[in-house]
């Protein structure tokens, strides 16, 4: 069975390795400069996270009772720093989401909205297949009267599409 000594150097090693994890982590925080809410608000439940341990960590201390009273104190100094953490990200998350303008919803305008602008574009469609249609009845129109009036199919071909604009 461990002794004492060996029970508060394993738990010392821990909580120095945690604060240590978390400094890092931190520091990598504030050089990233970042003021987008979602990445503030994860780094927010990253620090819950560790505050739960160090608040986990000084009752194990507290009832184990082999903890020095200088080992305790440090668990409570580190638990007190871990929560002003909290409290600093806390606010600046509250900061980062006022700072944010909210989106306004806008009606759709003209040209904006298919559904309601179907009917317009059936329309346009309808409107380009009659007027392409015309053009291809004009087109064997002219076509036929040139053949029958003795031009060869090649020549009255290139004539009627030139005269109608056909390109089919």
């Amino acid at each position: 069975m461990p002794t004492n000594d060996e029970i508060n150097n394993i738990m010392s090693n821990i909580i120095e390795g945690a604060v240590q994890a978390y400094n890092g982590e931190l520091n990598a925080f504030h050089a990233s400069q970042t003021t987008d809410a979602s990445l503030i608000s994860t780094w927010l439940g990253r620090t819950y996270q560790f505050s739960g341990l160090f608040f986990a960590y000084e009752h194990v201390v507290r009832s184990l009772g082999t903890a020095t009273p200088a080992q305790i104190d440090h668990a409570s100094q580190v638990r007190s720093w871990i929560d002003g953490q909290v409290e600093q990200a806390r606010n600046l998350l509250a900061h980062a989401q006022s700072a944010q303008v909210p989106y306004q919803y806008q009606p759709l305008m003209a040209g904006q909205n298919a559904i309601q602008d179907a009917q317009r574009y059936q329309q346009q469609v309808m409107a380009e297949v009659a007027a392409r249609r015309q053009q291809m009845f004009a087109y064997t129109n002219r076509l036929r009267e040139l053949t029958q009036g003795g031009v060869p199919y090649i020549q009255a071909e290139l004539i009627a599409k030139q005269e109608t604009g056909y390109r089919g």
